[in-house]
């Protein structure tokens, strides 16, 4: 059997009324002619929830458009607290979603946010701005702008870099000053471009499988450096039936380099050589005290095309103030991590 009280009034006409005349509270609960179920605060006629003829329940709103819906934040507490949600394509609830990503958490422990399937996936730290931790990778997606990637962003100067892709198949660093993408690789090649100085610790190297022994073994070669922005030329020629040769370089040479430098060695045999005529219209003269005489030459110029022109870097320099007594690594003058002109920067 059960009770049934009527009434067609829009509110009160039928209902139930719990009081507390100790604290002068009142709640209760009637059917509107809103077609919504009503719990109330009855003092201040204020509802606190609504079930809709559909089931949907709504907290601060009497107009429910989901199964639940609340009007304000959602919170939750204790040793428990999270919010728990399941994959759209499984239907019973997954108590240990395992590594399947069935059922998944956000919850928070020591000041932590993580998003949790069986192990946290994401995890949002709160200390120093907060910082995100991924378990494994994370992909960045094309959008609208034809790009993807991520920008980095400063307090003072809000986006100051973005790494990540030019087009379908540049991948690089993007710098908000004049040179913007600085350094570009392209996916398919390996070919790196810079636009800038490299400054590197070491000599740069090539790595290449041993030919001698290619499935065993490799082969480095360390780079040529020097104080200046030098360039190297080599060859060999043989003297004609006078001792003379013409060595013949590029048709730039003269565009991009000064201040020559030559080196000659004779080859097979005993003989002097020298440089007859300097280098003049991309070509210079070697004349041997012998006819027929193989000679092998080198020459080296300085740049001075119009970026290194601007762009010239002096061999020595003092260090910044913030820099000195620091090193750039501190471990091979045996001082500590901590001297290092990088743990200075990072401060």
């Amino acid at each position: 059997m059960a009770l049934r009280v009527r009434s067609n009034a829009s509110t009160w006409g039928s209902g139930l009324q719990l009081c507390n005349d100790d604290v002068d509270s009142q709640f209760g609960m009637f059917a509107g002619d809103d077609n919504l179920w009503h719990f109330t605060e009855v003092t201040s006629d204020h509802d606190c929830m609504v079930i809709d003829s559909d089931g949907q329940i709504g907290v601060g709103t009497d107009n429910p458009q989901r199964l639940v819906h609340v009007q304000g934040a959602v919170h939750s507490a204790g040793t428990l607290a999270a919010f728990s949600f399941m994959d759209r394509s499984v239907a019973d609830f997954i108590d240990n979603p395992g590594a399947t990503g069935r059922r998944w958490e956000w919850y928070s422990i020591n000041g932590s946010a993580r998003l949790w399937s069986g192990t946290d996936r994401i995890m949002i730290h709160p200390d120093q701005g907060g910082g995100l931790d991924v378990a494994r990778r994370m992909r960045v997606r094309e959008g609208d702008d034809g790009s993807a990637g991520i920008w980095l962003n400063q307090k003072v100067g809000g986006d100051r870099a973005f790494v990540g892709m030019l087009d379908d198949k540049t991948v690089g660093f993007f710098g908000s000053g004049p040179v913007h993408w600085g350094l570009r690789m392209d996916v398919d090649s390996g070919e790196t471009t810079i636009i800038g100085r490299l400054v590197k610790a070491g000599g740069g190297t090539f790595k290449i499988d041993h030919p001698l022994d290619p499935a065993n073994r490799y082969l480095s070669h360390s780079f040529v450096e020097s104080p200046g922005m030098t360039n190297l030329y080599d060859g060999t020629v043989v003297t004609d039936g006078n001792g003379e040769a013409v060595v013949v370089l590029p048709a730039y040479f003269e565009a991009l380099n000064r201040d020559y430098r030559y080196q000659l060695t004779p080859i097979g045999e005993l003989a002097l050589a020298a440089v007859t005529n300097e280098i003049r219209d991309n070509s210079f003269t070697v004349r041997t005290d012998k006819p027929g005489v193989t000679v092998a030459w080198q020459v080296t110029g300085v740049r001075q095309d119009a970026w290194a022109n601007a762009n010239r870097k002096p061999p020595e320099e003092d260090k910044p103030e913030g820099e000195r007594g620091r090193y750039l690594h501190p471990e091979v003058h045996h001082e500590p991590a901590s001297k290092s002109v990088f743990a200075c920067l990072r401060k």
